[in-house]
């Protein structure tokens, strides 16, 4: 994580690293800059996101979420969204 969190400072563009991947699930720390967006992209499967650092906005067709520094939020399978940092931010996603 503190390699992401230094990472992300100098970056424009999403920061995503594999933290660990099994069968049945697989675990994603997210880096974001501020103002960096996650562009549009689907949950192929059940989905957490958890929120380590920052401030992100969660974006659907359904709402908008404002999630702070350890907020959780539950993507459902196949919803279109996007993640857009408010400020700087790691978060964790947990697929599976």
């Amino acid at each position: 994580m503190k390699k992401i969190s230094e990472e992300i400072k100098k970056s424009a563009e999403p920061i995503i690293k594999v933290i660990r991947k099994n069968d049945g699930f697989k675990v994603m720390a997210i880096g974001l800059n501020k103002g960096v967006i996650l562009k549009k992209h689907k949950a192929p499967e059940n989905a957490k996101l958890l929120i380590i650092k920052g401030t992100v906005s969660y974006v659907s067709e359904r709402e908008k979420v404002c999630l702070e520094t350890f907020d959780e939020y539950n993507i459902p399978v196949g919803e279109l969204h996007e993640l857009i940092a408010i400020e700087a931010s790691i978060c964790l996603l947990i697929i599976g």
